[in-house]
């Protein structure tokens, strides 16, 4: 299988994308491959879609269990994402969801930070349920508890769409039971 790997990325005109096509791919079933998949695509020199690969490098790391890395690939995504605005990843809202979710307290008001700013682009229900339900979570943390209430409400209104905006995948993006945990610790708040 690496041998055809190799092949197919000798004959590549942009080997830079297929690399971060791969690592991507296998970021969180073989996050180790991932993460040497995308060093040589690092050692190729700047791409256009760097801020792709931070963030398959962050869901690599996260699979491994390495969250301080992931959250050093998420902010290497937003401040590529920052200098080159055409190429959007999830990072923003990923990145304050892992914050959230974990309690990572020392993190808390630099993921509030980065959701004030992220406010175009949620299309997707789960990604407006991840969005407020980390600002749920952050702001009941600090004790800001009418704040917390309504982004609680919000993320959970967003969890029970049955319905996604997309005519033809309606069921893209919805809120999947892999959310469980988090939209019961929502509903107590």
């Amino acid at each position: 299988m690496a041998a055809r790997f190799e092949d197919k990325l000798r004959r590549s005109r942009n080997k830079q994308h297929y690399l971060r096509v791969q690592a991507t791919t296998l970021a969180t079933s073989h996050p180790e491959v991932a993460l040497d998949l995308l060093e040589r695509y690092f050692s190729l020199g700047d791409s256009l879609d760097a801020a792709l690969a931070y963030q398959g490098r962050a869901d690599a790391y996260l699979a491994l269990g390495r969250t301080d890395d992931a959250i050093v690939a998420y902010e290497a995504a937003m401040r590529q994402e920052a200098a080159r605005p055409t190429v959007r990843t999830w990072a923003s809202i990923e990145f304050p969801y892992l914050v959230a979710v974990r309690d990572l307290t020392a993190y808390f008001a630099r993921a509030l930070e980065v959701l004030s700013m992220r406010n175009q682009g949620l299309v997707f229900p789960v990604i407006r349920f991840k969005a407020h339900a980390a600002a749920a979570l952050i702001l009941a943390a600090r004790g800001e508890a009418t704040s917390a209430h309504i982004e609680a409400e919000a993320a959970l209104r967003a969890a029970n769409e049955e319905r996604s905006e997309f005519e033809r995948h309606p069921k893209l993006g919805l809120v999947s039971e892999a959310y469980s945990d988090v939209i019961m610790r929502l509903k107590s708040l």
